[in-house]
């Protein structure tokens, strides 16, 4: 209670008044400013923390009015007369006291050992994280901390890794920066030894999730990585299967659907178990739109999983164009079909009718139906075409009724046998919409004008 009432007084001085009592003090003691003192409650503080303590404190009594609340330059002084500045983990304690710009303000002024823990262990980064600053976060990462580091949690009594922190916080910004820093993507946490994707899937952390497929390569995730069993089963799960466990659970949630759509874009093969198979299958409509909404800005990732979805029997194949539903049936019965496979070519079809990025060229697919194609397109992307053409032809007819677009809905079909159905049916919607891929407009030349007998003036092309 003796400091508290001296650092008082000499608050009241002012700066000045301060940096004169400080030095006296330094005089009698030149270790004044590192040993700590004992407070009330048992609790032991240096200068410096106490300092820490009454930066912008609120309740002022009445008798502390006069000491400034800002005392900012107050703990700059002392950090300058003290060798190790860490004595006391200031920037712990203004991170765990929410004084988050003094935090920031320390960051930018001072040196200090990033890789401090405090008395429970805890490292700077495992207390920055709960805040939730960006700002914070990236000041204390160019400080070059250890961002594999553990620390051990009291309420989970595990040690985690800040990316895994921050993928229970599903804490975007966290998890993308300290990717970015050079965390460890695959390192396993807990008993049950999930990887960061098993770990943001498990507990339905989303934003997280996108995160993380987002920064890091595929190939470092581990995409089918299993956890380990429950006691009451047999195997573990990967990340699309505790994802989809939890969907069955929570049917309605739209979160958990986009992080499934989010996985089957990005590699992984759907679900070992039927079950959860016919899950995604019943919202078919649903996961196709979350599809077709991620792959808009990551065309990267079209080809591949429209690949994926071309093999026939796969349980990516079944899920996408396998419906056995009464819905389809009576769709069938009035030559109305499923349209998922048109929203797959779909996917193909907008990626390169588009301009590459940072390309002059003019897009490989055309955006206008009349335009005619060179012909020596890949086969998939010949297919994709046809088939928008083939819908939009379709959708202007009164009799809906069509084989080749049965075919298309149920996946039954390719560019070979569009190119096989073409030649064996002439005259077919098929036909026209084949061979008017690539035609070849007619060249149109102006001449000049000559005056005929009338006056009027006669164009020849």
């Amino acid at each position: 209670m003796e400091l508290i009432m001296e650092i008082n007084a000499a608050l009241k001085l002012g700066l000045e008044g301060f940096k004169e009592f400080i030095e006296q003090k330094l005089l009698i003691d030149k270790s004044y400013l590192e040993h700590p003192f004992w407070m009330k409650g048992g609790v032991q503080m240096t200068v410096l923390n106490y300092l820490i303590q009454q930066h912008k404190r609120k309740n002022v009594g009445s008798v502390d009015r006069e000491i400034p609340s800002d005392l900012t330059e107050f703990i700059d002084f002392i950090l300058s007369k003290v060798q190790d500045k860490n004595i006391g983990l200031p920037l712990h304690q203004a991170i765990t006291t929410g004084k988050i710009q003094l935090a920031l303000h320390l960051l930018d002024t001072h040196a200090f050992d990033v890789n401090k823990r405090d008395e429970d262990g805890r490292t700077l980064l495992s207390l920055a994280l709960p805040t939730k600053k960006r700002e914070l976060l990236i000041k204390i990462l160019m400080c070059h901390p250890d961002v594999n580091a553990t620390t051990r949690f009291k309420e989970a009594r595990i040690p985690f890794q800040p990316l895994h922190q921050s993928i229970v916080l599903d804490f975007t910004s966290g998890v993308i920066n300290l990717v970015r820093a050079g965390a460890d993507v695959a390192n396993p946490v807990g008993v049950r030894k999930d990887t960061p994707l098993l770990l943001a899937a498990r507990k339905g952390k989303i934003k997280a999730l996108e995160a993380l497929l987002d920064e890091s390569p595929v190939k470092d995730l581990k995409l089918e990585a299993e956890s380990c069993p429950e006691e009451d089963e047999k195997t573990g799960s990967n990340a699309i299967e505790a994802l989809c466990k939890r969907l069955a659970r929570d049917r309605n949630n739209k979160d958990l659907l986009r992080g499934v759509a989010m996985l089957l874009c990005s590699g992984a093969e759907p679900p070992r178990s039927e079950a959860l198979c016919q899950l995604l299958a019943d919202k078919r409509s649903d996961l196709l739109k979350e599809i077709d909404n991620y792959m808009d800005s990551r065309p990267k990732l079209v080809d591949p999983f429209v690949h994926r979805c071309h093999v026939v029997d796969s349980a990516l194949y079944n899920i996408i164009y396998v419906d056995h539903s009464w819905g389809s049936a009576l769709r069938q019965l009035f030559g109305r079909q499923s349209d998922a496979a048109f929203i797959i070519e779909r996917l193909v079809t907008r990626k390169y009718s588009r301009r590459q990025e940072g390309s002059m060229d003019s897009p490989e697919l055309p955006t206008a139906a009349a335009v005619p194609l060179k012909g020596n397109e890949p086969p998939f992307k010949l297919y994709a075409e046809f088939v928008k053409r083939h819908n939009e032809a379709y959708q202007n007819q009164r009799i809906t009724w069509s084989t080749m677009h049965g075919m298309i809905a149920e996946g039954k079909c390719s560019w070979d046998t569009v190119k096989q159905y073409a030649g064996s049916n002439p005259g077919s919607r098929t036909q026209i919409i084949y061979d008017d891929m690539f035609k070849k407009l007619p060249k149109m030349e102006m001449h000049e004008s000559i005056e005929n007998s009338t006056g009027s003036p006669t164009f020849k092309s």
